[in-house]
């Protein structure tokens, strides 16, 4: 079965269980909110949701990886562009007289601009597919939590916290966010929200 975007569904889920499996219980990693006195406590997670949770993590990890790194490059592009102006090169290229050193050196600028531009482009291709991923991981993360304790389902906010308790709150209008690691039942804040605003 193939997805909108050409990559196989079996593939996904192949990745997903691969990634998984590679999880050893001494490698989870524990939310790092801490649970508030109001929360209701249901239950301590097990290892499959232990095991989602820090895959969830980790990919959200990879994801601010790439995010710093396609930053980095494109503002390293940016200045290289803005220190020799933006038509410098096109100008040695068209002017009469050019040497063929010049010429040289303005067609290995060229070169190199372009690489950068594919080097950012696979970032962009690279972070797309990990915000897909960890999306899926999000919603299997939680469709475990509701399938394993049903009387979750229909709490108002539900969270994960450090010492592993899934817990559940009223929603009050003072209501925070949960940390990065420390999820309600909407979910994480976008990650170009999220990144955007620790990075900004």
């Amino acid at each position: 079965m193939t997805t909108g975007n050409g990559s196989t569904a079996i593939g996904v889920l192949a990745d997903i269980i691969g990634r998984l499996e590679s999880i050893k219980p001494a490698q989870f990693i524990a939310p790092d909110t801490e649970r508030e006195k109001s929360a209701h406590i249901v239950a301590t997670a097990g290892d499959d949701i232990k095991r989602l949770f820090t895959l969830r993590y980790t990919l959200t990890d990879q994801c601010g990886e790439l995010i710093a790194r396609g930053q980095k490059m494109s503002k390293a592009v940016l200045k290289d562009v803005l220190q020799r102006g933006p038509h410098e090169i096109h100008k040695k290229l068209r002017a009469r007289g050019s040497s063929a050193l010049e010429t040289k050196e303005a067609t290995l600028q060229i070169d190199s601009d372009l690489r950068r531009l594919r080097d950012l482009r696979e970032i962009d291709s690279d972070l797309r597919r990990l915000r897909d991923l960890r999306e899926i991981v999000n919603d299997i993360f939680w469709l475990e939590v509701k399938r394993q304790h049903p009387g979750l389902a229909d709490k108002p906010t539900i969270g994960i916290y450090s010492d592993w308790s899934l817990c559940w709150q009223e929603r009050t209008a003072g209501d925070r966010e949960f940390g990065i690691r420390g999820v309600n039942n909407r979910g994480l804040i976008g990650l170009t929200e999220l990144f955007g605003r620790r990075m900004g």
